[in-house]
């Protein structure tokens, strides 16, 4: 304790008025930070939002797509279907002809 040196009263005073200013300023720099990083944040979140959007009107295209694919396939498969019933008639009228 004998080492110790106390400044004089108005020189305690001026840095402890030195040290508040240096905190203010601090925190009013974090402060700023923080509302542009909260700033950031709801652009993304708004840019998450859109892209969720954007994938929901994929998946019903897509959903869309895939009903037409299936209702030509169908339709496909019933003309095959229908080619393959009238070879098979054409041939029996063919077939009946040359016993006839």
């Amino acid at each position: 304790m004998g080492n110790d040196i106390k400044l004089p009263a108005v020189q305690r005073k001026d840095l402890q008025t030195s040290q508040k200013s240096v905190l203010k300023e601090s925190k009013e720099h974090l402060l700023d930070e923080i509302e542009k990083i909260s700033q950031r944040v709801a652009a993304i979140t708004q840019q998450i939002d859109q892209i969720e959007h954007n994938l929901k009107e994929i998946n019903r295209n897509i959903d869309y797509y895939k009903s037409i694919i299936t209702e030509m396939s169908n339709a496909l498969h019933q003309l095959e279907i229908e080619e393959i019933n009238a070879n098979l008639s054409r041939e029996n009228y063919i077939e009946r002809g040359k016993l006839g």
